[in-house]
C-alpha cells in the first residue's frame, strides 16, 4: 500500500512540477524579452555618444525601428476576446494560397499606455513570481527525492513543504491576476476593436489558476489526513 501511495503522490507532484515549469518558462521569457530590449537600447545610445554621425546612418534607423518594435512587444499584454457572432473578422493573406483570408481574433498582444510607476511595480511583481515558481520547483524535486527514499511519506516535514508550495502557488496567481487586471483596465482605456469585447476572465487565465490552486491544496489535505492517521496509529500502538 505504501508503495502505491508513494507512486500516486509522486505522479501528482510530477504533474504539478510540469505545469509550474511551463509557467516559469512563460514568465522568464517575458522578463528576458524586456531585459534584451533595454540592453539593445543602451547599446544604440552608446554608439551615438561615440559617433555623432551614426544617427544618420541606415543601420541606426533599422536598429531604432527594431528597438521600438521590441520595446512595444515587451510592454504588450495578452488579452482575450469574447466569442461573439457579430464580431468582425480581420483580413490577412493566406501564405499557402496567396489569397486574402478572414480571421476571427480570439486573443491578441496589445501595447498600452500606463504610468511609469506601474512598469516598475510590474517588473518587481514578475521578479517575485519567478522566485515563487523557483521555490515550488525546488520543493517539488525535494519531495520527489524524499518519496523515493522513504517507506512512509506521511511525515510532518513533508507536510510543511507542501504547505509552503500551496501558499506559494496561491500567492503567484494572486499577483498574476492583480497585474493582468490592471493591464486590462489600461487597455480598455486606450484600445478597442470593432465588434470585439474584451473577456476579462479569459485574459486573467482563470482556468489554469482554478485548476492548480485546488489541486495543490487537495494534495496538502491528503497529506494532512495521512499524517493525522499515522500519529493516531502510533498512539494506539
Amino acid at each position: 500500500m505504501n508503495k502505491r501511495l508513494n507512486l500516486y503522490c509522486t505522479i501528482l507532484l510530477c504533474i504539478m512540477s510540469a505545469v509550474i515549469l511551463y509557467s516559469f518558462y512563460a514568465v522568464s521569457k517575458d522578463m528576458v524579452s524586456g531585459f534584451t530590449a533595454g540592453v539593445r537600447s543602451a547599446d544604440i545610445e552608446a554608439k551615438i555618444r561615440n559617433d555623432k554621425n551614426y544617427a544618420n546612418s541606415e543601420e541606426y534607423k533599422k536598429l531604432m525601428q527594431e528597438r521600438d518594435e521590441s520595446e512595444a512587444w515587451a510592454r504588450a499584454a495578452t488579452i482575450s476576446f469574447k466569442a461573439d457572432l457579430n464580431a468582425e473578422p480581420a483580413t490577412f493573406v493566406n501564405q499557402k494560397t496567396g489569397k486574402p483570408a478572414k480571421v476571427w481574433i480570439r486573443t491578441a498582444d496589445v501595447n498600452y499606455q500606463s504610468p511609469r510607476y506601474f512598469i516598475a511595480v510590474k517588473s518587481l511583481c514578475y521578479f517575485v513570481m519567478v522566485v515563487l515558481l523557483i521555490t515550488v520547483l525546488v520543493l517539488s524535486f525535494k519531495l520527489i527525492a524524499r518519496f523515493r527514499n522513504s517507506e512512509n511519506i506521511f511525515l510532518t516535514r513533508n507536510l510543511k513543504l507542501i504547505r509552503i508550495m500551496a501558499f506559494s502557488i496561491l500567492a503567484y496567481y494572486i499577483i498574476w491576476w492583480g497585474i493582468t487586471l490592471v493591464e486590462v483596465y489600461f487597455i480598455q482605456q486606450s484600445f478597442s476593436l470593432a465588434g470585439q469585447t474584451i473577456d476579462i476572465a479569459g485574459s486573467l487565465d482563470f482556468p489554469n489558476g482554478l485548476f492548480e490552486i485546488p489541486f495543490i491544496f487537495i494534495i496538502y489535505e491528503i497529506f494532512a489526513i495521512g499524517v493525522r492517521m499515522r500519529e493516531e496509529n502510533q498512539l494506539t500502538v
